[in-house]
């Protein structure tokens, strides 16, 4: 959706498929594992932070045409999601500006009351676009 009212139009991504209202602690299955966070995998509540990384790895996938988390089985995407195990591949990410990398590193953060074990607890998910 393209926003044409302001003097320099705005895109707008909006998918109101799986929408809920997380004003209370909701427990989801992933729609699409491969846009899934290690929260929701592991079955934990939804918030901004399982927005933040279905955005960072949209951000990924329309940067590269590579999916960050996608591997040759179910349970090996798993892994990766829960590791948050992804990297840039120089062949995908040659012309990608640093500032985007680091925003989709931004994105892509464990919430640190996930009990993982890599998490970003010095990065707030709360936040990534300060």
């Amino acid at each position: 959706m393209i926003d044409l009212s302001n003097p320099t139009p705005v895109l707008k991504l909006v998918d109101f498929g799986d929408s809920v209202n997380t004003s209370k602690n909701v427990i989801l299955p992933p729609a699409c594992l491969e846009f899934a966070s290690p929260e929701l995998v592991l079955g934990q509540p939804v918030g901004r932070h399982t927005d933040f990384w279905a955005a960072g790895v949209f951000l990924y996938v329309l940067l590269s045409g590579v999916s960050p988390f996608l591997d040759d089985s179910m349970e090996e995407t798993t892994a990766n999601i829960l590791k948050c195990d992804y990297c840039f591949p120089e062949d995908y990410f040659r012309d990608i500006s640093d500032e985007a990398k680091e925003l989709i590193g931004k994105l892509l953060v464990k919430n640190k009351n996930s009990g993982s074990s890599k998490s970003h607890e010095s990065k707030s998910p709360s936040t990534p676009l300060e």
